[in-house]
């Protein structure tokens, strides 16, 4: 499934990367796309964007924030765009299917070097905003409803209340890395489609305090999946005599036609 992201990318805000201490590339590292089939479906995960999109602050992150009390109104300060002299790169960005059920997703791996008067150590966390069209139940409940099945919503489900951090749940994240490895899967059982993106920002905050700081460059990353039927080698076979046969049909029409 094909999606014109390029329209989001005009509708959010791009930066180029500010002083960095490695080249940027958001190109992936692996397969862009993978697929399997067991005879029946074909299942396919596909990177979109690709490559993946640098970023420095975009509506989903307000609308997903907004949705959970993360306002001023609710007595947060967020301090959204501030810079860092470092560039986060890309470790590790590719698609996967699983080859004996039906899912499929994509992984993302991110390094982090602190520069001169960046954040380090505890001090370190990470914000994550999904926008899909196939959300969790978390999605749902604490997201923005966007219209036409999407929601945008913060990827802290399991988090107590008042943390929108990524990495308030051990093993996904540390001070100098992130990693995500999102999946899909089939419906009774296909045809699928899903839309699955996400953007990850570096932050800090004393949340006690409701304070809260998001950093410039951000990854916008994601994938399309997709699973189709494949036909039955009887149904192919009737399908080809069918054509077959009116082929031959119109030739013995235009045959006596030119006769008459």
């Amino acid at each position: 499934m094909k999606r014109l992201w390029i329209i989001y990318v005009v509708l959010c805000v791009l930066i180029a990367a500010g002083p960095a201490s490695a080249i940027w590339s958001g190109a992936p590292t692996g397969a862009p796309s993978d697929s399997a089939s067991d005879g029946v479906c074909q299942w396919t995960s596909t990177l979109n964007p690709n490559p993946a999109v640098q970023m420095s602050d975009c509506p989903w992150l307000h609308n997903a924030l907004a949705a959970q009390g993360y306002t001023e109104g609710n007595g947060w300060d967020i301090t959204f765009a501030a810079e860092l002299t470092s560039t986060i790169v890309i470790d590790e960005y590719f698609a996967w299917v699983d080859d004996n059920v039906h899912v499929g997703g994509a992984q993302l791996k991110l390094k982090y070097e602190n520069g001169a008067g960046d954040p380090s150590g505890s001090d370190v966390h990470w914000i994550q905003v999904i926008k899909t069209d196939a959300p969790t139940t978390h999605g749902k409940n604490t997201g923005y409803n966007a219209g036409g099945g999407y929601y945008q919503y913060i990827d802290n489900d399991g988090n107590p209340t008042n943390n929108p951090f990524y990495d308030g749940l051990p093993g996904y994240a540390g001070e100098d890395w992130f990693g995500d490895r999102p999946q899909r899967g089939c419906e009774n059982p296909c045809p699928t489609y899903w839309d699955w993106d996400a953007q990850v920002f570096l932050a800090t905050g004393d949340l006690d305090a409701k304070e809260l700081t998001i950093y410039e460059d951000g990854i916008w990353w994601g994938f399309d999946y997709e699973c189709v039927s494949i036909p039955a080698p009887g149904s192919i076979l009737l399908g080809s005599l069918g054509v077959s046969l009116v082929g031959w049909l119109r030739r013995r029409r235009s045959f006596y036609t030119h006769r008459v």
